[in-house]
C-alpha cells in the first residue's frame, strides 16, 4: 500500500488532507494518508474521517528516516515558522530520495506594511512608531519569551501579548506586558473589539498567511493601525517543490502517483 505522510496541524492542512482523500478514495482506494501532528496544541485542526486517513500525534525523535523508508510522498503543510521539522523532513526526504512539496499558505503584502527580516530588526522598528503606546504582539506564545528584555525597554509602551494557550505563563514577565488569551475561533467582530477595547495603535504579528489572521490586518487598515510583520523563514535549500495554493499541492500528488 502506498502512503502519504502529511505533516499538518493548520486549517489549510485540513482541508488538503480532506481533497486529497477524496481523490484518492475515486482513483488510489489502497493508498493511505497519514496525518501527522506534533501534539503542541491542545485542540488541533483535524480533517473529517475518511477510510483512507489515519491521524498520528507526537514527534518522530531519532527513528524519523526509519518512519520514512515507508512513506512514499511527503506533503510539509506545517505552520510556516515550524522551521526545525521543515529542515528535518527536507534533510531526510532529499537523503531517501522521497517525493516532497513544502506548502506555505501567503498573503499578498501591503506596500505600506513594515516587513522585519528576524526578531531583532522588528523590536528596533518600534522606534519608528513614538506615538504608539498601546502595542499588540501576535507573534505566538512558544517562543515570545525571547522578546521580553525588548520589551521592558520601551517603558513608555504596553504591550498586550495575545496566546491561544492560556498555560502560557512566561518567567519574569515586564511590568509593562499584559498577556491576553485568545478565544478560538478568530472572528472580524473579536478582531475588531480586540482593538478597540485595548486602543491599540501598533502591531506586531509574523506573516502566518492564515485566514483567520487577515481578519485582524483588513480591520487594522480600516483604522489605520500601522503592522509590523515578520517575514516566512526560508525553506530549507534541498530543492524539494514549494507552492502557495493547495490545488497545486493536489496536483503534485496526482503527479506522484500518474507519472
Amino acid at each position: 500500500m502506498n502512503r502519504i505522510l502529511l505533516l499538518g496541524g493548520t486549517e489549510d492542512a485540513r482541508q488538503i488532507a480532506d481533497s486529497l482523500a477524496e481523490w484518492l478514495a475515486e482513483n488510489f482506494a489502497e493508498c493511505q494518508i497519514i496525518y501527522s501532528l506534533a501534539g503542541i496544541t491542545k485542540q488541533p485542526t483535524l480533517p473529517a474521517q475518511h477510510a483512507n486517513i489515519t491521524l498520528r500525534q507526537g514527534g518522530f525523535g531519532a527513528q524519523f528516516e526509519n518512519y520514512l523508508k515507508n512513506i512514499n510522498a511527503v506533503i510539509d503543510a506545517t505552520h510556516p515558522f515550524a522551521t526545525q521539522i521543515s529542515e528535518n523532513i527536507a534533510h531526510a526526504c532529499a537523503k531517501l530520495n522521497i517525493s516532497l512539496i513544502h506548502y506555505r499558505r501567503q498573503w499578498q503584502i501591503l506596500p505600506h506594511w513594515q516587513m522585519a527580516q528576524d526578531n531583532k530588526t522588528m523590536m528596533l522598528m518600534i522606534k519608528n512608531h513614538p506615538q504608539a503606546h498601546n502595542i499588540l504582539v501576535a507573534l505566538g506564545g512558544k517562543k515570545i519569551e525571547i522578546l521580553l528584555p525588548y520589551f521592558a525597554a520601551y517603558q513608555d509602551k504596553k504591550f498586550y501579548l495575545r496566546v491561544i494557550e492560556s498555560a502560557f505563563k512566561p518567567l519574569n514577565l515586564p511590568q509593562n506586558c499584559n498577556i491576553i488569551t485568545a478565544d478560538l475561533p478568530f472572528t472580524a467582530q473579536k478582531e475588531a473589539d480586540l482593538l478597540k477595547n485595548y486602543n491599540i495603535n501598533l502591531i506586531l504579528c509574523r506573516h502566518s498567511g492564515a485566514e483567520s489572521v487577515l481578519q485582524k490586518l483588513i480591520i487594522a487598515e480600516k483604522h489605520h493601525i500601522p503592522i509590523i510583520m515578520l517575514q516566512q523563514p526560508i525553506l530549507p535549500n534541498y530543492n524539494h517543490p514549494s507552492c502557495d495554493t493547495k490545488h497545486k499541492v493536489i496536483d503534485f500528488i496526482k503527479n506522484c502517483f500518474l507519472s
